[in-house]
């Protein structure tokens, strides 16, 4: 199946890159492209309901229907970033993993803005020091998108298998004999 992010033009953000490699990483393989548009020219198009089947608006569009993949948070202050949205809608099964508390802190930080992190002013050569990086990343997102999105969906990639086997070791840690304790050596 061929499809089509689209995102909104101007400053890239965390919340729809992650949101874009975690559709991909959903999907199974990488989007045609990356269309970067005007938001209010993406609000029209789904406004309008002309939105082929293969074509998913992240971070942009004001609507919230993940089954018609409009993954969008902007015109509800309650809603959470596109990416957490996404990660519920599919990867639920993930949940309470450290990609997930990652996922949540990156939709705080877009929903409600850097100074709500607790920390926030007691770290700022911390944060300097790491937004540097991801500041490269987001501006080479701005200008080609699928460069970016390729090493994310391959870290991402990495990210949940190592957190499905944590998750599968703790299953088996829990079940009864496959532990034995033995004292005096």
């Amino acid at each position: 199946m061929s499809y089509t992010i689209i995102t909104h033009d101007g400053k890239a953000h965390m919340d729809e890159l992650l949101g874009s490699a975690l559709l991909a990483l959903h999907i199974g393989k990488e989007p045609e492209k990356i269309e970067r548009i005007n938001s209010q020219d993406a609000a029209n198009i789904v406004a309008s309901g002309n939105i082929s089947e293969d074509t998913y608006f992240i971070d942009c569009g004001l609507v919230l229907d993940s089954e018609k993949g409009l993954f969008d948070h902007h015109q509800d202050r309650d809603l959470d970033s596109a990416v957490l949205l996404l990660f519920d809608k599919y990867f639920s099964h993930m949940k309470d993993t450290e990609l997930h508390d990652y996922i949540k802190l990156v939709s705080k930080v877009d929903t409600k803005g850097a100074m709500s992190l607790d920390d926030f002013h007691l770290v700022s050569e911390s944060r300097e020091y790491f937004s540097f990086g991801q500041g490269i990343l987001l501006n080479t997102f701005e200008n080609d998108p699928m460069l970016v999105l390729k090493i994310f969906i391959d870290g991402l990639n990495d990210k949940i298998s190592f957190e499905i086997a944590k998750q599968k070791a703790a299953v088996w840690l829990k079940e009864t004999g496959n532990i034995e304790i033995r004292e005096g050596f």
